[in-house]
């Protein structure tokens, strides 16, 4: 049994943060997951058009998603 790759674990539990985006979401959770697996499918963040453009996504839906929750709570 190898080690523990602390980047690789930190890539597994973004992901499964990602998975507590609300269902209603989708169109902006997808993308985002999808994004990520982008960065990390060769086990490593090393700068390639790959990660590059993952990490682009992920960033996007997120910051979509932060303006859309903000515009969605009523006002007090």
């Amino acid at each position: 049994m190898g080690t523990v790759n602390p980047a690789l674990v930190f890539a597994v539990l973004f992901m499964v943060l990602l998975g507590g985006i609300p269902r209603r979401y989708w169109y902006l959770q997808l993308p985002a997951v999808l994004g990520w697996v982008l960065v990390w499918v060769d086990s490593e963040f090393t700068g390639q058009w790959t990660d590059t453009l993952g990490l682009a996504i992920t960033v996007f839906s997120l910051s979509w998603l932060a303006l859309t929750g903000k515009r969605a709570d009523p006002p007090r």
